[in-house]
């Protein structure tokens, strides 16, 4: 088995990817350990949503892996 298949196989699917922190310009969102594609796409979404409401976003995000 790769390596990586290992890895991914003992981290399991990670937690719930949720927003830990908002404001009305900006978001932090916690990845819950999920992958960094998936948590990124959440941020995103996030951002446009607070960017459709103020004009203006920021949003970060960690505890993920690539």
């Amino acid at each position: 088995m790769p390596a990586i298949v290992a890895e991914l196989v003992k981290k399991g699917p990670g937690g719930p990817i949720r927003v830990t922190r908002q404001t009305p310009v900006s978001a932090t969102i916690d990845g819950g350990d999920v992958n960094g594609y998936v948590v990124s796409l959440v941020a995103v979404r996030k951002a446009i949503e607070i960017a459709s409401a103020s004009g203006i976003a920021v949003v970060g995000a960690c505890t993920w892996w690539r």
